[in-house]
């Protein structure tokens, strides 16, 4: 969804760092827009917190509890000063019935999230670190471009792993010349290429090295 300033003026708030915007369990009757900064969606397995995202400027979150009134099934926690669109039921409805663009960007971006969701799945079904590693880099790449800015210890809970593991992970797939770690994250040089790899290393855990 795009920023329009008119609309930040009557909607937007800004959050600073550590600012819960919705909590998991709780009911939820609003949605939210980030038009600048970084907010870490995160959900409770057990006695741990797992990462689901990452969201940041244009991403928007909070809509499923609007829609089908169920309450938030993920907590929201800003990690970089962010300037928020907060949307109410009523008006999300009105803006939708008012502009089919809006209607027809949320539809296409929930089945982008569908589709991220799966292939998550997927990694997580991976037992081999590295193979996890590389279809999540696959899914990452195909989504934001060649250019990642990831770290391994943002990625290991994400993928259920140690930081430890991500990298080794992440050195694997380096030494086959199919990416390059650096200081500010991941560059992929050829996203078919990664994938080919990711389908050949998930393929040699199911049928074995022989």
């Amino acid at each position: 969804m795009s920023f329009d300033p008119a609309l930040f003026q009557r909607f937007g708030r800004t959050f600073p760092v550590g600012a819960v915007l919705c909590r998991e369990g709780d009911k939820g009757d609003e949605m939210f827009v980030i038009h600048s900064g970084l907010v870490r969606i995160t959900r409770q397995m057990g006695v741990s917190s797992k990462v689901l995202a990452d969201l940041g400027p244009g991403e928007f979150f909070g809509e499923m509890s609007i829609l089908t009134g169920d309450p938030r099934s993920a907590t929201a926690t800003v990690q970089e000063e962010a300037q928020v669109l907060i949307i109410k039921g009523e008006t999300l409805e009105a803006m939708i019935k008012a502009s089919t663009e809006i209607a027809v960007r949320m539809v296409r971006r929930l089945a982008e999230r569908l589709y991220d969701a799966n292939a998550h799945i997927e990694a997580l079904l991976l037992g081999d670190p590295t193979s996890r590693v590389a279809r999540h880099l696959v899914t990452l790449g195909r989504r934001r471009g060649g250019a990642l800015q990831v770290s391994a210890a943002e990625l290991g809970p994400q993928l259920s792993l140690t930081t430890a593991q991500v990298e080794e992970g992440l050195q694997k797939v380096a030494q086959k010349g199919l990416i390059t770690v650096e200081a500010g994250g991941v560059q992929i040089g050829d996203i078919e290429r990664l994938q080919q790899y990711a389908e050949f290393l998930e393929m040699r855990e199911q049928f074995g090295d022989d």
